[in-house]
């Protein structure tokens, strides 16, 4: 994927096609059932990561990041891919990553973040929301989050600076009020981020399992 000027400035990993990319502001659409996708009107903002970065869109997978040849990759085998980007190695080693993949941050306490960050030495960026490329009425693809209705969280976008201390993750054990015991992996969570973009707490509500009832506590969380 390419700026307006013909720079590269993205991986695109769906079928789509994707004439400009331009990522210097974020923007919400919303998406209703039955109907078209439609800007929110005043709730665009400067980006972040600032007007330069390099976009990786793709879809999201049980399994991990889905690429168009069929394989899916974990966080690390991911990192690892994007180590060997010949575009992303020409840039400024400064340059933010920003992946837009839908709910990525959620996935395993910033596993993905972490594993790209660290192996790239980059900052990154990920959603906690329906993160998307969308293309708006210029035909330029632009990062947005997808508004699914009040009922469901828009989410944000999640930084990760890379660390030099690896922490090895443990699947820690929790017990409920009414005796009923579970683990990190069994409920699921997200990234609660300041009004200054940074990650500060993850809020866990609700669950991925039967076996956990209703749960929701939270969590200090600080990179």
């Amino acid at each position: 994927m390419v700026s307006p000027s013909g720079a590269p400035r993205g991986r695109n990993l769906t079928g789509e096609k994707v004439r400009h990319l331009r990522l210097g502001r974020v923007r919400v659409f919303e998406e209703l059932p039955g109907s078209p996708l439609k800007e929110v009107a005043g709730a665009d903002a400067v980006a972040p990561w600032g007007d330069a970065a390099y976009a990786v869109w793709g879809e999201n997978d049980p399994g991990g990041v889905r690429f168009p040849d069929g394989r899916v990759l974990d966080a690390e085998q991911l990192a690892a891919e994007l180590a060997g980007d010949p575009e992303l190695a020409k840039l400024p080693k400064g340059m933010p990553v920003v992946l837009v993949v839908p709910y990525l941050a959620n996935e395993r306490n910033l596993e993905f973040l972490r594993a790209v960050a660290n192996r790239l030495g980059r900052p990154v960026w990920a959603t906690s929301g329906d993160g998307r490329l969308v293309r708006n009425k210029k035909r330029e693809h632009v990062p947005a989050l997808i508004d699914h209705g009040p009922e469901h969280p828009l989410g944000s976008w999640v930084p990760f600076r890379p660390t030099t201390v690896s922490v090895p993750r443990v699947d820690r054990v929790w017990t409920a009020l009414d005796g009923t015991t579970f683990r990190d992996s069994d409920v699921a969570s997200r990234p609660l981020v300041s009004d200054r973009h940074g990650c500060r707490m993850r809020m866990v509500c609700g669950t991925v399992s039967r076996r956990c009832g209703r749960i929701c506590m939270r969590r200090s969380w600080c990179i």
